[in-house]
């Protein structure tokens, strides 16, 4: 099998050479580019995951009264509640792609009563911090741990 074709060959072949199965090429190379673009940002977002999954874990030997789940609008991520005093209290996590596309959206929010409070922090695509992610996260749980938990 030859070897495949660098960018710039693809387009001499097919706009200046105009050679038979240039256009085919340059398509299956687009998206060949395309699928292991998107199979890089998914092992990104795993990491996301693990740190959720792991908190998660983490969360349910801590607490007896914590109720775990989803997002409701179908969001990747964790959400999770408990009753305290005849108050519930909530905190969830969602990841997912900016609408360009370009970053990676990690939010978390709270809540009990009134109180309501939204935060984030972004990364480019193709690369999660990890310990900036983990460090996000543990801070979220700590704030809702002191506010709703203790």
């Amino acid at each position: 099998m030859a070897a495949p074709h660098g960018e710039f060959t693809r387009k001499f072949d097919r706009d200046i050479l105009k050679l038979p199965g240039a256009k085919e090429r340059e398509e299956s190379a687009r998206e060949s580019s395309e699928r292991r673009k998107k199979e890089a940002i998914e092992a990104e977002l795993a990491k996301i995951e693990g740190l959720l999954q792991y908190r998660k874990d983490w969360l349910q030997q801590r607490f007896s009264n914590i109720v775990l789940s989803t997002p409701d609008d179908g969001r990747r991520g964790l959400a999770l509640s408990l009753e305290k005093d005849g108050q519930q209290a909530h905190l969830e996590f969602s990841y997912r792609l900016n609408d360009s596309g370009l970053a990676v959206l990690l939010e978390s929010r709270t809540g009990a009563g009134d109180k309501k409070l939204y935060d984030y922090t972004s990364f480019p695509a193709e690369r999660v911090e990890y310990d900036r992610a983990k460090n996000f996260i543990e801070a979220k749980i700590l704030e809702f741990a002191k506010d709703y938990a203790g």
